[in-house]
């Protein structure tokens, strides 16, 4: 009991959350899920695409207000809803379950009377195995199409449906039913102009069809393993599918060529869908992974990490900067485009980076060497710093008693943060492999050791690998410079000997 609002909560044994206003008789006024059973398919629905439909491993769809975890449970199915799909304006939906039949679903997700949300406009029935797939028309409510594991598909007449009334007694007619494929149909698209629609089977095969008719217009064959999901283009005359054989292939819907084939996935590929305007795809496997492609360059420009379980469900708001997965593990994963973000991002850094070098330019240029290092090991610059240090121990004065030929220079090393040292002795390592700046690296090195205490160095985050790294080519120069004084007693008693 919620005393501050009056309300009373209740837990029930499918772990859902109902709250119930206590002043207005018991009036049920939210709901919240508990648990996902596994997440067989996803739709947006609601005129704004406010809310998802989905499919779980039960008879019942829910439907999900995004930003308030409120839901809806449709009761309808006596089996296992398989699969859904909107309508062009998203405010009808069709669901096709395992009990034979789809139905058709009006969505008003602003009735304020929680139980009036979602009505049954009808029920197609007329397969003899469950329906697999189902499709709505995509310019009006003209039409559903069903594709069922008896290997037909359906055409449903909904030209007499009226939205205006709940009538579970309304059977849309099946203009005709064509024997589609020899294995289980698995998937179902129409084109954005209605005249033609597309299967995927088990039997490797994708196959074009015209609406009006129902004939066979072509066959698409390559895929060695079963079809799981076909797409229409939203801009071109082609079709993206997935497989399984870990392929995604886009095909011509005009001479049914394969134009490319994308390759990654490391396991079925469930589901690919067309996105920013055509130009990219989404997939989804039974790796648990989420894969973004560019067309043009074939390329997989991201891979998205956060199922741990076959990835059944994808789908994309209309303007598609939002996406949406389901799988096996039960979550639901909401994926936004960062594209222009990440592209605004990445011009500040270049014109950040730009700016930082003029100021380096005219700190060198003033011997301002302390905001000079400063800015070279923030801009990780190692090879300009080295030049720096070179130059200035190449022009030491006469007189100089410094470790590094500047003063100033030791000084600035002595207020190096253990980050920079770290930082600073990674560089030095670096330089210490190549014999020509061997002297400028251990002038360093030797700045460093007598300007901090041995227990300080022990406090510097890897120090123990960065001396490892250090004192093979140490030894090297050591014994290289040792047999150079050796060499130089020979020229002297040479000479001597010459007396």
């Amino acid at each position: 009991y919620l005393r501050k609002s009056n309300i009373l909560t209740v837990i029930t044994s499918d772990q859902n959350i109902l709250f119930y206003q206590i002043n207005s008789g018991l009036k049920r006024v939210k709901q919240i899920v508990g648990y996902n059973d596994e997440i067989i398919d996803l739709s947006y629905v609601g005129k704004d695409e406010t809310h998802l439909a989905i499919a779980t491993n039960t008879e019942q769809i829910n439907l999900y207000n995004i930003k308030s975890f409120d839901f809806n449970i449709i009761y309808g199915h006596t089996d296992i809803a398989i699969c859904l799909d909107k309508s062009y304006d998203g405010t009808v939906l069709i669901s096709g379950s395992k009990d034979h039949t789809a139905r058709i679903w009006n969505i008003d997700v602003d009735n304020e009377n929680f139980d009036n949300r979602v009505n049954c406009l009808g029920i197609c029935i007329g397969h003899t195995a469950a329906i697999g797939t189902v499709a709505l028309s995509k310019k009006s409510l003209k039409f559903c199409l069903t594709g069922s594991q008896d290997r037909t598909i359906k055409y449903w007449d909904l030209s007499h449906l009226d939205r205006s009334k709940s009538d579970e007694n309304f059977r849309p007619k099946a203009s005709y039913t064509n024997k589609a494929h020899d294995k289980d149909i698995n998937s179902i698209a129409v084109a954005p102009n209605d005249k033609i629609f597309a299967t995927g089977s088990q039997d490797k095969t994708v196959k074009i069809w015209s609406v009006v008719d129902g004939k066979l217009l072509g066959t698409c064959s390559g895929h060695k393993r079963g079809v799981w999901s076909v797409q229409f283009s939203p801009i071109d005359h082609t079709i993206v599918t997935s497989s399984g054989d870990k392929t995604i292939k886009i095909w011509s819907t005009t001479d049914f060529s394969c134009l490319k084939t994308f390759e990654g996935h490391t396991n079925t590929v469930l589901k690919a869908l067309f996105l920013t305007s055509g130009t990219q795809l989404m997939s989804c496997g039974s790796d648990g992974l989420l894969k973004l492609w560019t067309i043009k360059s074939n390329e997989c420009i991201a891979t998205l990490d956060n199922h741990t379980e076959k990835i059944w469900a994808l789908t994309a708001r209309k303007d598609e900067n939002v996406v949406a997965s389901g799988g096996a593990d039960s979550l639901i994963n909401l994926w936004e485009d960062c594209t222009i973000e990440e592209m605004e991002k990445r011009v500040r850094e270049e014109e950040e980076q730009i700016l930082k070098e003029q100021d380096l330019a005219n700190y060198l240029l003033k011997k301002d060497y302390k905001n000079a290092i400063t800015l070279a090991m923030s801009l990780n610059q190692p090879f300009r710093l080295l030049n720096l240090f070179t130059e200035i121990l190449n022009n030491r004065a006469e007189g100089d008693t410094s470790i590094t030929g500047s003063e100033s220079i030791d000084n600035i090393i002595t207020t190096l943060s253990k980050e920079d040292i770290e930082q600073m002795l990674k560089y030095i390592r670096d330089w210490n492999t190549n014999a020509k700046h061997f002297r400028t690296a251990q002038t360093i090195l030797n700045a460093i050791l007598k300007k901090f205490s041995s227990e300080e160095l022990l406090e510097v985050n890897g120090i123990k690998e960065l001396l490892d790294g250090l004192l093979p080519y140490t030894e090297r120069h050591y014994q290289r410079l040792d047999r150079m004084i050796t060499d130089s007693f020979l020229i002297d008693y040479t000479l001597h000997s010459m007396n």
